[in-house]
């Protein structure tokens, strides 16, 4: 059968001017704690907005999610795009904040998050399988991570892609 080559996500000003004109606001940082502050900030009550999170750190950082964040309330559409690692563990809840009829009809979801550890040329990915312990590009969920209301509304869709791993467990 034929094959296909792995798919090089990016996040050029090419790719930047594509989701604005998709009406996403982009919101960049240069550190995990930054963004992470942003994120914490929705609630049930922040307005329908579709958001990029850009995390371009100049080392790579883990954008890292725990019991103390509780759920995450994603207002509209949400990608989190980073140059480093994302990671949730113990008891870390996403979900859709708001129904969209429309968005619901057109995509079959009222809400997507994606989780993008970007694509880089020369790019070295690590992690060890025994004792376990993820890479710096890797994209990894642990000990009750949810994505709620996937199937009833508010839905939320989720896309998960890394150049390296993407580890989903418990």
């Amino acid at each position: 059968p034929p094959t296909w080559p792995f798919p090089q996500v990016t996040f050029d000003s090419t790719q930047r001017a594509y989701w604005t004109a998709l009406g996403y606001q982009i919101n960049q940082y240069s550190d995990c704690p930054s963004a992470k502050t942003f994120l914490n900030s929705f609630t049930e009550a922040t307005p329908a907005k579709d958001y990029v999170v850009w995390i371009n750190s100049l080392l790579p950082c883990e954008l890292s999610f725990g019991t103390s964040d509780g759920t995450i309330d994603v207002p509209g559409n949400l990608a989190i795009v980073t140059t480093g690692s994302i990671r949730f563990n113990n008891n870390v809840t996403f979900k859709a904040a708001h129904s969209n009829e429309q968005r619901l009809a057109e995509t079959g979801a009222d809400a997507q998050l994606f989780l993008i550890s970007t694509y880089r040329t020369g790019l070295v990915c690590g992690g060890t399988s025994s004792p376990f312990v993820p890479g710096p590009y890797d994209i990894t969920t642990s000990n009750n991570t949810n994505f709620l209301n996937v199937t009833s509304s508010p839905i939320l869709a989720v896309s998960i892609y890394s150049p390296c791993a993407v580890h989903l467990s418990n």
